[in-house]
């Protein structure tokens, strides 16, 4: 989760690779190949776990990916060096414009009456 950025999610695995690399990796599966425009989503979607484990942690992520599986073959995306800053920039850019379309004050409120102690 970011409190940061205001979002919550659950990746598939977080590793370590054999040269030392963390690694954030979520699985997908599908009917065929996807599309680009699928895999951008589904890269933004890993970076949003980048964004929220290096937050939490303070530990830097040193790549993404994202497998997915169809038929009897895996298709991979990556993030890595070249392109994590920017689908990561590109997710928080998506999250704020979804937040800026709630007035989050009634939701607020309604927690500090609800639920604080």
């Amino acid at each position: 989760a970011s409190l940061k950025y205001g979002y919550a999610g659950t990746t598939d695995m977080i590793y370590i690779n054999v040269i030392g690399m963390l690694i954030v990796c979520d699985f997908k599966s599908a009917s065929g190949i996807r599309e680009q425009e699928q895999i951008d989503k589904y890269l933004m979607q890993v970076a949003a776990y980048v964004i929220a484990y290096e937050e939490e942690t303070g530990k830097k992520i040193d790549a993404g990916e994202v497998l997915i599986s169809y038929g009897d073959d895996v298709q991979v995306a990556t993030l890595n060096s070249e392109n994590i800053e920017d689908y990561k920039n590109r997710f928080i850019e998506a999250a704020n414009k979804y937040h800026s379309q709630w007035d989050v004050e009634p939701i607020k409120q309604y927690y500090l009456e609800n639920f604080q102690n």
